[in-house]
């Protein structure tokens, strides 16, 4: 696994408690890192992983909740 991929799990499970997709969030948080390679930098780098974790943390918990309210209905 890339360096910091176990902090990104852990945050990631945290923020959502649950643990196969924290394990699919954060892998995808350095599959998307990887659009950014170009203009990387290494005292860039935690920045971008932080926000890429807050983002699809955020995404992944607006789906789960409208999914959870939408199955109310």
């Amino acid at each position: 696994p890339p360096r910091g991929h176990h902090s990104v799990y852990l945050y990631i499970y945290y923020k959502i408690g649950k643990d196969e997709e924290a394990k699919d969030l954060s892998q995808d948080v350095f599959l998307r890192l990887m659009d950014y390679k170009q203009i990387l930098r290494p005292e860039t780098v935690k920045h971008f992983i932080f926000a890429i974790c807050r983002n699809l943390v955020t995404d992944y918990l607006r789906r789960f909740y409208k999914d959870g309210i939408d199955k109310l209905d």
